[in-house]
């Protein structure tokens, strides 16, 4: 019993080498021949009855059949330890590979134990999975880390080398070195902003003393759930999942401010970063919503708790990072659909304020906004502005310009002059021939309103300007 029990600790150490794979043979062997023993008298009993070859013939066959099988059963589960687990599709995938001694196996099963724990204790959604890589494989550089992520279809993996030490205050087991590898798609990321995090954190923390092993682990991998969660932040922003990646984001700012006040300019660095990332994922959640209703020509059929959400999302992103003008922009949007229309001018002014010089989009909000209220004058003196920025005949802004103001157009048919904005827009960035009839349309419906005379006048000029 006692050898039994020792060639049992000698697999759970040794199991995925190939002298395990010798010992699992042996225990298997063992097993299948006391139970063939155990059975024999009662194999050849039937034999003898109903057998035409000789008994103990066909007893050897099953004895020698018996042992191939169990082996070739050993030996394929076996070859499944050693390989490295798949996530399913709709799981968060972390791979966490360590080279290390066998004599430290105990302390890296402490290691990852506390790291799933950290990592649990943060998924919002139920999708985070750490699976361990079998310690015969040795990851040494990204390359193979990647590698090895595509094809587990994971998004991650902290790897690095293991080490234990004597500092003469207490043996030291830690990261001699921590990588952390993530795969994306289809932009590249800053490697510069996961150092930086790295860098706030400390590279003491990356040891563990066994004097104080539990409060110690604790620290290792709170600080490597850290980094993951922030690596499978990048990974769910550029495959454009903002929901989830902003559910990341929240908790670990909230837990980095938590352990990390901001008190230097690195460590407050870091934080403005990673509020500008939760900011833009709490803003692009909702314009993925907001697009889909505009292709569908539904804006006004969102239900009004739902750009309610959107605009309080986006006040949210705001307070994270009130100098990105996109989040303002968005705000316009949102507080118009609510029929909050000063509100949606404050914001597009803030939004003009901080933007580059060459960007067109807040100069064509204003002048929407302008013209929805009747204020012609600056309306076409912001469509002028517009015309006049390097982005203003970037396409796929047209195409939704043109989208909103027609659907604009149509749920407000007491305001004409928003066929004229849209045969405008048309006219100077799209198709010219549907503008020039759009706004001939326009022309000929409303010459005689002394109120759209600005616009009558302005359009006139426009035709003749611009004659074909």
């Amino acid at each position: 019993m006692d050898k039994f029990l020792q060639a049992l600790n000698f697999l759970k150490r040794r199991v995925y080498f190939p002298d395990g794979l010798v010992v699992m043979l042996l225990l298997a062997g063992a097993i299948w021949e006391r139970l063939h023993r155990s059975l024999q008298a009662s194999i050849l009993d039937i034999l003898q009855k109903r057998a035409h070859l000789v008994s103990t013939e066909i007893s050897t066959l099953i004895h020698v059949g018996g042992f191939l099988l169990v082996a070739i059963l050993v030996i394929g589960v076996w070859f499944s330890v050693r390989s490295v687990r798949k996530f399913s599709a709709n799981q968060i995938g972390i791979l966490f590979a360590p080279s290390y001694s066998t004599e430290l196996s105990e302390s890296v099963e402490r290691i990852f134990v506390n790291l799933s724990m950290a990592l649990k204790a943060s998924d919002l959604f139920g999708k985070f999975h750490l699976y361990r890589v079998p310690p015969q494989i040795i990851v040494d550089s990204p390359q193979k880390a990647a590698d090895m992520i595509r094809k587990a279809r994971g998004i991650a993996m902290v790897w690095g080398a293991i080490e234990s030490g004597d500092t003469g205050q207490g043996r030291t087991t830690g990261f001699s070195r921590i990588s952390f590898t993530f795969v994306h798609r289809p932009v590249p990321i800053r490697l510069s902003r996961i150092q930086s995090l790295a860098t706030m954190l400390g590279n003491s923390k990356w040891q563990l003393n066994d004097r104080t092993i539990t409060l110690d682990t604790s620290v290792l991998a709170r600080n490597m759930s850290l980094i993951v969660r922030y690596v499978i932040s990048f990974s769910l922003f550029t495959n454009q999942k903002f929901i989830e990646a902003a559910q990341v984001l929240g908790p670990l700012l909230a837990d980095l401010s938590a352990i990390r006040p901001g008190t230097s300019n690195e460590e407050r660095r870091v934080i403005v970063q990673i509020k500008s990332d939760f900011a833009l994922c709490l803003t692009f959640s909702t314009s993925a919503e907001y697009m889909e209703y505009l292709e569908r020509r539904e804006l006004f059929a969102i239900p009004r708790d739902t750009r309610a959400k959107w605009l309080q999302n986006v006040d949210n992103a705001i307070s994270l990072d009130p100098q990105n003008s996109s989040h303002f922009l968005s705000k316009a949007i949102y507080s118009f659909l609510l029929g909050e229309t000063e509100i949606a001018f404050k914001a597009a002014y803030k939004a003009k304020n901080l933007s580059p010089h060459a960007f067109a989009v807040p100069n064509y909000s204003l002048a929407f906004l302008y013209i929805f209220a009747g204020d012609f004058q600056k309306a076409l003196a912001e469509y002028k502005r517009a015309f006049k920025r390097k982005t203003s005949y970037d396409e796929r802004l047209i195409r939704q310009l043109i989208l909103f103001i027609d659907q604009c157009a149509d749920q407000f048919p007491d305001r004409p002059q928003l066929r004229f904005s849209l045969g405008y827009i048309k006219f100077s960035r799209g198709d010219s021939q549907q503008g020039k009839r759009e706004l001939e349309q326009f022309l000929k419906d409303n010459q005689n309103r002394e109120e759209l005379s600005v616009l009558a006048d302005a359009t006139r000029e426009i035709l003749t300007i611009n004659r074909f």
